[in-house]
């Protein structure tokens, strides 16, 4: 699980913060000098393996000259430092927050306090339709990343569809033992790994998947919950779970599109748990699935009000 910690440096009069994963490697990195506490860096990890990967080594100095150096390796043992501290993850975010706007205010191609603002109001604005809200873990991760707009109503839409599909299994098959929880999670973030190829979010890709995945587990995120960001398109391989296809099926049917080999799977695990007739469960999950296609269209007016770019 993330950690979020704190660590003084009396000769370089210098305070280190650090979001640590469960290694205690560093995610994020915020560096305060001096006694007025002067932002001299503000890194994170997925920004440095998004650059060492995909662009050059030209693109990667001039990050860290803006945003500093990340530190390598484990900080195991860091609560022998000077003055080190346990902080929470709002304390955390507000720094990063406050050192990102001093290292790099906004510029035309950077996130600006209007993206900011855009970001929360697909997070949290009451819509057309009653939906649940992220799980805050999610939502913070999503603003720490600043992550677009457009990904975050789609990731609350979707979110929303798991839910009611979650929703409606347990009330129609109480005995069968799926895992509500990691569903919803599942869903809320399955598409995370567009924050860092924001491009598949309006054309055909595939490379945010294992990028999603990675993203979560880098922050700490279990691997049995970060695999849903891998397996969401990916329903017909080997070790698929009933959870991996609700979470596919939530995916489609937000925006009323019917995936015949993939509801078949469903109805098979469901029939399997019951032994209720194929063309039974068929019938059951086809009257719920339009049932929720019926308001795609709202969904999609929701999701398109939000831009992709600031």
């Amino acid at each position: 699980m993330a950690r979020w910690i704190r660590l003084y440096d009396p000769e370089e009069d210098t305070w280190f913060h650090y979001e640590l994963d469960d290694q205690d490697r560093a995610v994020r990195q915020i560096e305060l000098q001096g006694p007025y506490q002067r932002p001299t860096t503000a890194a994170a990890l997925d920004e440095v393996l998004q650059l060492r990967d995909h662009h050059g080594p030209a693109e990667l100095k001039a990050y860290e000259r803006r945003f500093g150096v990340l530190a390598e390796g484990s900080l195991q043992g860091w609560q022998d430092a000077d003055h080190a501290a346990q902080i929470t993850r709002h304390e955390f975010e507000a720094l990063w927050a406050q050192a990102r706007q001093h290292l790099a205010p906004p510029g035309p191609n950077q996130p600006s306090a209007t993206g900011s603002a855009t970001l929360a109001r697909a997070l949290h604005d009451p819509t057309e339709l009653p939906l649940r809200p992220l799980p805050d873990q999610v939502a913070d991760l999503l603003v720490s990343l600043n992550s677009p707009a457009r990904l975050a109503a789609h990731l609350r839409l979707v979110h929303d569809v798991a839910c009611q599909i979650v929703d409606w299994i347990q009330r129609q098959h109480p005995q069968l033992d799926v895992d509500g929880d990691a569903v919803l999670f599942g869903a809320a973030t399955h598409d995370i790994g567009k924050s860092l190829h924001p491009g598949e979010l309006s054309g055909p890709g595939s490379t945010h998947e294992a990028a999603g995945r990675d993203l979560l587990l880098r922050h700490g995120i279990d691997d049995a919950l970060a695999r849903f960001a891998a397996t969401h398109a990916s329903w017909t391989d080997a070790g698929i779970t009933l959870e991996d296809l609700l979470v596919s099926l939530a995916d489609k049917v937000w925006k009323n599109k019917r995936v015949p080999d993939l509801e078949a799977l469903v109805v098979t695990h469901l029939a399997q748990a019951t032994g209720r007739p194929l063309w039974e469960e068929y019938a059951a999950l086809d009257e719920r699935l339009t049932h929720i296609g019926d308001t795609a269209d709202q969904r999609l007016a929701i999701q398109a009000a939000y831009p992709i770019h600031g």
